[in-house]
């Protein structure tokens, strides 16, 4: 905007002479070019009148301003109307505050030999009011010399009021956002930055200052979504809808690397609108790389846990005179117990549970390799002894000195109905009657597999099986349960829940075994695997 002198209102009043371009055609074609540059330049006004926005144009003559044009948005910005303007050839300075009159003088001034920066300064509105301006221009040349500069003043009062207010309470808010560890930005609706704290200003490092850029250039990344035009911008999600919004954004950092960064954004309302953005981007990246190992990690484990669920039998041998189940549910994805049916020479039924120290990946790995050990020497050996015998030798050798393996193992002459077993250090197992009474203990004959490489495991004498008798093996998960002030599940309660519910399958008596002692130690993570196999011996 530039003032009109007596010498600018002479020009303006008398005919406009045909542009030098014009010179030397013939009179029809200077004619036709004449008329398309008045529509033009009145295509133009309309253009400028649309905009709610002050915008004006300066005709500049050999150095000096000749002519100004005002749109009616100078009515909404200044509450004056173009014809005040050409009326008065000075109101464009007079309604300047005066405070800023000298800086606004000199940008005129500047503007004529060079372009300017925007700039911010106050008017006093036609209503009495002081408004805060944001003025634009826009000079155009021919070869090197200015024909004409245009101008455009946007009212910025709210933006301005809302960084006062900001800025009154600017140390107290400024040391909050400097504690936040991650980049923080205040902007406007406008999406200017109005406040960053510490983190965003060092990652911008040499750049201009962070406040009053667009948020677009404020998270430093080359390759950053421009706020305008990315409809998933969670700035513009704020600002539509008045809620918070977060995504998830990759970028390059400054040395190349891929980086993760998550934007999220929430209003600062002003009497139900958005007045300004709280926006906060984290770099994600380190715990996205931990998730996805995390995520492998699952996936092996998941693995593991199928292959060891794929050697567990997958039903019980149908024999008549017997019913036979068993269940586990381990601590962890996989187990350190397990159970087998294994068949066993002259028409017999092998028995296993095992149980390895611990529980989880490691328990579980010894614990597979303690199963295909069994079933492999099982198939080259007919006694017990034996088997158990190579069993704790290669345990021995393949295990350290903190992992061992408890063991029972027994033999069902399912004709005779005999039990003969060897127990290597596991819990003793329980005969109960049909009256509920426990009729014999099945203790241990021998030390845990993996200990002692030179051991030898004795068998129990054959123990004869009777109607309604229940056979009851168990790790040490069911027994040792235990409740968070030290009580243990224990042996008697074994019993009592065998007793209840004696007359049921098997199958339902295993699994009642391992959840009444999950109930008991009332834990939310299991302390140990629980498994049982149960032998009801039929009418």
């Amino acid at each position: 905007m530039t003032r009109q002198t007596g010498r600018e209102k002479k020009k303006s009043d008398s005919a406009p002479a045909p542009p030098p371009s014009a010179a030397g055609w013939p009179p029809g074609d200077a004619d036709a070019l004449r008329q398309a540059l008045r529509e033009s330049e009145a295509r133009y006004r309309r253009l400028l009148d649309a905009v709610t926005d002050y915008a004006y144009a300066v005709r500049v003559h050999q150095g000096e301003p000749i002519a100004t044009e005002h749109t009616s948005g100078c009515i909404s910005v200044t509450g004056y109307r173009p014809e005040d303007f050409q009326s008065d050839p000075f109101l464009w300075i007079k309604m300047v505050h005066p405070d800023d009159q000298e800086t606004v003088l000199k940008r005129s001034r500047d503007v004529l030999r060079r372009d300017a920066e925007p700039l911010e300064h106050r008017i006093l509105h036609r209503d009495g009011s002081t408004r805060w301006v944001r003025s634009t221009i826009i000079r155009h040349l021919e070869g090197e010399t200015l024909v004409r500069y245009d101008g455009i003043l946007r009212d910025v009062t709210e933006r301005r009021r809302l960084q006062d207010s900001l800025r009154q309470s600017s140390t107290f808010l400024q040391t909050v956002l400097d504690a936040i560890p991650e980049i923080t930005l205040v902007v406007d609706a406008q999406r200017r930055i109005i406040l960053a704290n510490r983190v965003a200003q060092s990652l911008a490092q040499e750049r201009a200052p962070l406040v009053e850029q667009m948020t677009c250039g404020a998270l430093f990344y080359p390759g950053c979504p421009n706020c305008h035009e990315e409809a998933g911008c969670p700035v513009s999600q704020v600002l539509a809808s008045n809620s918070p919004a977060i995504v998830t954004r990759g970028f390059r950092s400054p040395d190349g690397a891929q980086m993760v960064m998550e934007v999220s954004a929430a209003p600062i309302a002003n009497g139900g609108e958005v007045s300004a953005v709280v926006m906060s981007c984290r770099d994600i990246t380190t715990r996205r790389r931990i998730e996805q190992a995390l995520h492998e990690t699952e996936l092996q484990l998941l693995t593991a846990q199928r292959i060891q669920e794929h050697l567990l039998p997958k039903q019980a041998p149908d024999l008549p005179g017997l019913d036979i189940a068993g269940a586990l549910y381990p601590a962890e994805f996989a187990s350190g117990d397990y159970y087998d049916y294994l068949p066993m020479a002259g028409d017999c039924l092998g028995l296993v549970i095992g149980d390895v120290t611990g529980h989880g990946f490691s328990s579980a790995l010894i614990m597979s390799l303690t199963q295909v050990l069994i079933r492999m020497l099982v198939e080259a050996h007919d006694e017990i002894p034996q088997v158990l015998r190579h069993a704790n030798s290669v345990l021995c050798r393949a295990t350290s000195e903190y992992h061992f393996v408890t063991l029972f193992c027994g033999r069902i002459d399912t004709g005779r109905r005999e039990l003969v077993y060897a127990s290597a250090g596991h819990p003793p197992g329980y005969l109960i009657g049909r009256d509920g009474e426990v009729k014999r203990w099945l203790e241990s004959t021998s030390h845990p597999l993996g200990m002692f490489p030179d051991i030898g495991f004795p068998t129990s004498g054959p123990i004869h099986l009777e109607s309604g008798d229940i056979l009851v093996l168990v790790t040490d998960g069911i027994e040792e349960a235990r409740k968070p002030d030290g009580e243990l599940f224990g042996r008697q309660r074994v019993i009592d829940v065998v007793r209840r519910h004696r007359q049921r399958s098997a199958e339902e008596i295993a699994r009642k075994l391992c959840r009444t002692a999950r109930e008991f130690a009332g834990r939310i993570t299991p302390q140990d695997d629980t498994t049982a196999v149960i032998v009801r011996v039929l009418e």
